[in-house]
């Protein structure tokens, strides 16, 4: 006789069948909210709720959102620590962190609702990539959209104050004088089309490798021209979207070392669940790809060149680059 309450036990710890590079982007997009996106974390602290169209928040009491802050914080950590359903996790995840943005005009960014939609997707993940194809299109389209009917993007005006007077580009101000604007009109322009031609080229499966190079490009490139500024944040953010669209494969690696703090440490930094330890009394380390044994520098070689350790090694090197200048502020400054 089934006991009643089993099924929810089921579905929250039971893990799915993913195929890596989903569940990399999960746990990227994670890193991003429990790291950069801290707030959400703390929801109760922002005097919730906040839109006055939505009156039935008003009747939820303040312990209401206590409860989800702390159903989302033991979300998060479950999907870091590689237990129970990444699925229902993500859904869990994904559907609080939208209902905090419905409830605080303050929690409110075009990134972190992103961020929300995606999580949601996850969740309701099919083995098809439909829905996050729809989901990157809207974004582009909804971008450019806006874009186009603002004159300063095609003027130049949104660009030239921008890195003139916002963020201070040094590079820019010395190359390019006051009256030019001939550059920040190019850059606007160029901002619409490639916008409106993601939004566009998403939609066609043939064309994900064109989608996602061009993609890294543009926010690359951005962030290039703002000299790290600017669209860090989104390059990290859009890398792990395109990753849920992308044909990428990862193997599972059998890492075997005789020391139990290197094999976790590696096990716990890689974020696809691919990495399988196996008990070894061997001194040297040895991993195994497809039957394939490797040992030594053979070994750390192949790891290193690994897609599941490429990809780890991806976005925590720019979640290190987001993080350093937080830490700074609010450590190291104050000492001086």
């Amino acid at each position: 006789m089934k006991k009643y309450g089993s099924g929810l036990k089921t579905r929250l710890f039971h893990k799915p069948e993913l195929p890596g590079r989903i569940i990399v982007a999960l746990k990227a997009l994670i890193l991003f909210v429990i790291i950069i996106q801290l707030r959400f974390l703390a929801a109760p602290l922002f005097n919730l709720p906040y839109l006055p169209f939505l009156h039935f928040l008003d009747v939820l009491p303040p312990l209401f959102y206590t409860v989800t802050s702390v159903i989302l914080i033991f979300s998060c950590l479950l999907i870091l620590l590689n237990i129970g359903n990444y699925l229902t996790l993500s859904l869990i995840s994904g559907l609080i962190i939208l209902f905090y943005i419905l409830s605080s005009k303050p929690m409110f960014g075009n990134s972190t609702t992103f961020i929300a939609s995606l999580l949601v997707l996850i969740g309701l993940y099919k083995d098809q990539s439909t829905l996050f194809r729809i989901q990157i299109s809207l974004l582009y389209l909804g971008a450019a959209i806006n874009k186009i009917f603002t004159s300063d993007w095609w003027n130049g005006m949104y660009f030239d104050f921008f890195l003139r007077d916002v963020l201070d580009v040094g590079v820019y101000q010395s190359w390019i004088s006051a009256e030019n604007m001939t550059v920040a009109k190019g850059l606007g322009i160029m901002t619409i089309f490639t916008e409106f031609l993601l939004g566009i080229i998403v939609l066609i499966p043939k064309r994900t490798r064109l989608t996602i190079l061009l993609g890294l490009i543009f926010h690359g490139g951005m962030l290039v021209i703002t000299s790290g500024q600017l669209s860090v944040r989104f390059l990290y953010i859009m890398s792990a979207a395109f990753l849920l669209i992308s044909n990428v494969e990862i193997k599972p690696i059998h890492l075997a070392h005789r020391s139990k703090l290197l094999s976790n440490f590696l096990y716990y930094m890689d974020l696809s669940d691919s990495l399988v330890l196996t008990e070894s009394k061997e001194r040297a380390f040895t991993i195994t790809i497809n039957e394939v044994k490797y040992t030594r520098w053979n070994a750390l070689g192949k790891l290193i060149s690994s897609s599941q350790f490429l990809l780890s090694f991806y976005f925590l090197f720019i979640l290190s680059y987001m993080v350093a200048p937080i830490l700074a502020n609010k450590l190291i400054l104050p000492l001086f």
